[in-house]
This record gives structure tokens, C-alpha cells and sequence, in this order.
């Protein structure tokens, strides 16, 4: 799961950092500098999906096999 939040933490990093570059430098046209950004928030988000399922399979698994119930 922590590779997850990194790789999503990189994404929303990595689109805020290029934001800042077009917001001060200008080296994409609009078009493509949205076709950039749209694209790592499609990539933020499916890393965030997919982590949060697999986090909750995996804890669905934990309470159908009986451990780490209170009796």
C-alpha cells in the first residue's frame, strides 16, 4: 500500500510542479498543456482506486478468515 501513496503522491506532485512550470515559463501550447495535466489526474486517479481496492480486499479477507475479532 505505500508504494500506492507514493506513486499517487508523484502524480499530484508531478502535475502541480508542471502547472507551476506553464504558469511561470509558457512551454506548452493550452492544448497540450491540458492534455498533460488531464492526464495525470486520470493516472492520480486510478492509482488511488486501485490502492484503496486492494486495501479493502485485503481487509475483507482479514475479517472473513476470523482474525483480529474481539470475542
Amino acid at each position: 500500500m505505500r508504494r500506492g501513496m507514493l506513486l499517487a503522491t508523484f502524480f499530484f506532485v508531478l502535475g502541480i510542479l508542471v502547472a507551476l512550470v506553464q504558469l511561470w515559463f509558457t512551454p506548452w501550447d493550452a492544448a497540450f498543456f491540458l492534455k498533460l495535466e488531464l492526464t495525470f489526474a486520470a493516472l492520480f486517479l486510478i492509482v488511488l482506486v486501485v490502492n484503496f481496492v486492494i486495501k479493502e480486499h485485503r481487509e475483507n479477507e482479514v475479517t472473513k478468515s476470523g482474525e483480529n475479532l474481539d470475542d
